[in-house]
């Protein structure tokens, strides 16, 4: 099953039918996939740790979206990284 494409400006104008969806979305930004919308619900909570333990990441942000302290300098120093890595290479 090939996971449905649609464009930033759609899925920004759509956000509400999307997370009423059950079905995951590359989200593409000039043709080029720039994100995945994955979905969850309350009874998804098992998925959401499996989620986390198959990143590798334990400082993703729980399953109401909200992230503590910690969590958001750890998240805010990976963005930094992330922005210097494509400034410079």
């Amino acid at each position: 099953m090939r996971t449905p494409k649609v464009g930033i400006r759609e899925f920004r104008s759509g956000l509400a039918e999307f997370i009423a969806a059950a079905t995951p979305v590359a989200i593409t930004r000039h043709g080029h996939t720039v994100a995945y919308f994955i979905p969850t619900s309350a009874e998804s909570e098992p998925d959401l740790v499996a989620l986390k333990r198959a990143s590798g990441s334990p400082e993703i942000a729980g399953p109401k979206g909200k992230g503590s302290g910690p969590r958001k300098a750890v998240a805010k120093r990976r963005l930094t990284q992330v922005k210097q890595d494509r400034k410079h290479g």
